[in-house]
């Protein structure tokens, strides 16, 4: 029987994604995974994030992904040396340490373009939301306050205040992350048939944090919440 399943943030957590997905989950070819963004940043391989992903759906399983404000950040930097320093701040250093690039005191342009294209291709290939008859997988979130809140790709990437439309979402249940909140948190999102929202942000990265530290899937039809710790 095929699962439609969505994982949260990962930030570079390679270790944890790989047992999630192949020792909690086991995948098969007939599943669908939904990514909500932030593959890269702050955690010890980013590099082996993107590259497991690519693996994946290479040999044909159903991989679709978001783009989250840490691959923005990077396309930003890759652009603009203004925004290198934001990007620095929120743990570019991991990413490119990753690569085997050395971002030194201060972190040049130069340097963030030795991060071979094809990953930059893959990072630019992540749509800002994905619509599915009864979801929206989204990073962040919607401004629902717009008319047409599929225009605000800002707010898709960095929202934390979301309110929940229906009207506007068409009924659909939106997931997503971004925000770190605890599995209680999230457990009370996923057992309320009603939620309009659902943030499986169980902040992997953050294991300094009792109630953070953990990598999710649901699995969005059995609304099954299947934890892995993280074990970087």
């Amino acid at each position: 029987m095929s699962r439609r399943i969505a994982i949260g943030d990962i930030h570079g957590c390679l270790k944890t994604l790989r047992k999630l997905i192949e020792e909690r989950i086991v995948l098969n070819r007939e599943d669908t995974l939904y990514f909500v963004g932030d593959f890269i940043d702050r955690g010890s391989d980013s590099k082996g994030v993107l590259d497991y992903i690519s693996r994946l759906t290479g040999e044909g399983y159903r991989i679709y992904s978001v783009r989250g404000n840490h691959e923005e950040m990077l396309l930003e930097s890759l652009s603009d040396p203004k925004f290198i320093v934001g990007w620095m701040y929120n743990g570019a250093e991991m990413t490119l340490l990753s690569f085997g690039l050395d971002p030194g005191i201060f972190l040049t342009r130069e340097t963030v373009h030795q991060i071979p294209e094809k990953y930059i291709q893959q990072i630019e290939n992540l749509p800002y939301f994905i619509e599915l008859e009864d979801f929206l997988i989204v990073h962040a979130g919607f401004n629902f306050y717009m008319s047409d809140p599929f225009q605000d790709h800002h707010a898709m990437i960095w929202s934390r205040d979301m309110m929940y439309d229906p009207e506007k979402a068409d009924h659909r249940t939106i997931i997503h992350g971004h925000t770190p909140v605890s599995l209680d948190e999230i457990r009370q999102m996923t057992d309320d048939p009603n939620a309009g929202l659902i943030n499986i942000d169980a902040g992997c990265v953050y294991t300094e944090y009792p109630d953070l530290g953990n990598l999710v899937a649901f699995d969005l039809d059995s609304r099954e919440l299947v934890v892995q710790r993280n074990i970087e």
